[in-house]
């Protein structure tokens, strides 16, 4: 029978580290790592020897992520999701035994040893199915691409947008901009597959033109990064001297964004106001404070485990959970909510 202190020998770590990796206790421990010990736990096909009081305990269950580490690093949304998967395995004691990024080159075999899978983000269906086809076996999170087939859990992006506007609207802005990025369905290797919805920016758009006060000049589309919100914010400046409110569909877009504004002389909330999304932790210490929507990611990521379990101990039917986002309003919007 192999042991922790074999696998600890083969990885050239401590066995303190392969214990911890096991477990599911890898907060501290590179990804790097963690790959090569669970490849040699399997190479070698280990099993623990502790004791098992329920069924979740000889669970395995992998992640398939959009996004690298790269991309983790820059935008803690996603990495908020996987940290909240991890201690809710951690918590029912499924062991979290492989982590697949899409922009690494697709595996040459299937995962389909795997009891369930965990996909964050857009992903091309195709390509998911050539890693893992137990459709009853997945969970999608922050998307929901076939919701009779799928399992899913999603931020509720379509009433934080309401709020946002009715906000806006209360305080007088009937002219209002839209600041968002692109989605694309991810193939692997970086590659992107053809467009897909945005739900912030289909319901911005839908209850502006509801209401008769949407102008398709005023929407500003580019990448999911601070210097694009930079970059989004110079272009509707030279493009309108009017736009004196705006929904920025994530934090990371509305911190470059208000740094356009500081630089063309303009000032937040006095000239723009601004409302953002995500509620990172940087938001409340920009200046001015971002008022912006709280979403729920580790929660996210905690409910997917949760519908994931609840599916390898015999649920039939797909569901679709929704978590409530929360309006924080802050000074960059120029006014309390009421």
């Amino acid at each position: 029978m192999t042991t922790i202190k074999e696998i600890a020998e083969k990885a050239n770590v401590s066995m303190s580290t392969v214990s911890k990796v096991l477990n599911n206790r890898t907060n501290s421990i590179s990804e790097e790592t963690r790959n090569r010990i669970f490849e040699i736990a399997e190479q070698f096909q280990y099993k623990s020897n502790r004791k098992q009081t329920n069924k979740q305990l000889n669970k395995e269950i992998g992640i398939l992520t959009w996004c690298s580490q790269q991309d983790e690093s820059n935008d803690p949304y996603f990495l908020s999701i996987r940290q909240g998967i991890e201690k809710q395995c951690n918590d029912l004691g499924i062991r979290l035994s492989k982590m697949i990024r899409m922009s690494d080159s697709m595996p040459n075999y299937k995962e389909n040893q795997l009891d369930g899978l965990i996909v964050i983000g857009k992903i091309d269906l195709d390509d998911l199915k050539k890693t893992f086809d137990r459709e009853d076996r997945i969970v999608f999170v922050n998307q929901s691409p076939a919701s009779l087939t799928f399992d899913s859990v999603v931020a509720d992006f379509e009433t934080a947008t309401q709020q946002v506007l009715d906000h806006f609207l209360r305080l007088g802005h009937t002219r209002i901009g839209y600041i968002g990025g692109e989605e694309y369905l991810q193939k692997y290797e970086e590659k992107r597959g053809e467009k897909a919805a945005e739900i912030r920016k289909e319901t911005f758009e839908n209850i502006l033109k509801n209401k008769g006060y949407y102008n398709p000049k005023d929407v500003y589309i580019g990448e999911w990064t601070t210097a694009s919100g930079y970059e989004l914010m110079k272009q509707a400046l030279r493009d309108s001297e009017f736009l004196r409110a705006f929904f920025v569909a994530s934090d990371n877009l509305a911190i470059g964004a208000i740094r356009a504004l500081h630089e063309s002389g303009f000032k937040v909330p006095d000239d723009v106001a601004i409302v953002s999304c995500d509620d990172i932790e940087i938001a409340a210490y920009v200046n001015p404070p971002l008022s912006t929507v709280r979403v729920h990611t580790e929660q996210m990521g905690k409910s997917a485990v949760n519908v994931l379990n609840e599916r390898m101990n015999g649920r039939d039917i797909p569901v679709k959970v929704v978590i409530p986002t929360e309006l924080i309003i802050r000074e960059s919007c120029g006014s309390k909510l009421t």
